[in-house]
């Protein structure tokens, strides 16, 4: 499916064989998203084909900290937000875990929005947000070319002051810039962990970036079962 076509909410029903009501909830939720024209809401196909794919692996999602705390943890980043109940359990899950159920349960970590920026809000919004997917500091480990849409992380008061200060168009049928909104942040000013940079990329349209994204994901696995495998 061409990914820059726009289904109507009746043809993305029949393509995922559910009702048009569901579909309405999973726009609302932000599992698909959406550019309304007019009173008529259409729906992304690269938003359709990515939760395909993230739903041909069953197993219900972590909550969005649990989730975002997995990734850290494999990324031998602190997760300070974590309860020790939560880090215990996460641990435990991590050890058995394969890359293609850790994208799966992790996938509400974020509340996901499509945008269109022109190239001088980019600028503005490089400066404030944690980059994410393959950008330039992670691109030469995942053997990828840096990415062309912009991705990265920030909390929602951030972004609320970059709405206020920059034209981020979200019903628009170009994506320039892909945000992810969230609480579980580095401290510092720096790009996300690699584990969610690579379970970003696990979920892109594209082959090479999917399999470059799962490939990271088994790789830090195994270092993390390496390390922490005797702690049972």
């Amino acid at each position: 499916m061409n990914e820059g076509r726009l289904l109507t909410t009746k043809e993305t029903a029949g393509k995922l064989g559910i009702s048009i009501r569901r579909v309405q909830a999973l726009v609302a939720s932000g599992d698909l998203h959406s550019v309304r024209v007019g009173r008529t809401i259409l729906i992304r196909a690269q938003s359709l084909n990515r939760y395909r794919r993230i739903q041909g692996h069953p197993g219900r999602p972590f909550s969005p900290k649990v989730a975002m705390g997995a990734l850290f943890l494999i990324s031998d980043e602190p997760a300070e937000w974590l309860t020790p109940q939560q880090r215990y359990r996460l641990k435990r899950y991590i050890l058995g875990a394969d890359a293609q159920s850790l994208v799966s349960r992790v996938r509400d970590r974020a509340r996901t929005l499509d945008l269109f920026a022109a190239p001088p809000a980019l600028d503005a919004v490089r400066e404030n947000i944690h980059i994410s997917g393959a950008c330039e500091q992670h691109a030469k480990q995942f053997m990828l070319i840096p990415q062309k849409i912009l991705e990265g992380y920030t909390g929602e008061t951030t972004f609320r002051q970059l709405l206020r200060h920059h034209p981020l168009m979200e019903d628009h049928s170009t994506t320039t810039l892909r945000l992810h909104l969230t609480d579980c942040l580095p401290q510092r000013s720096e790009p996300m962990p690699i584990g969610v940079c690579a379970a970003d990329l696990a979920v892109s349209a594209d082959p090479r970036e999917s399999q470059a994204g799962l490939h990271m994901i088994d790789k830090l696995l195994a270092i993390y079962r390496k390390e922490h495998g005797h702690e049972q």
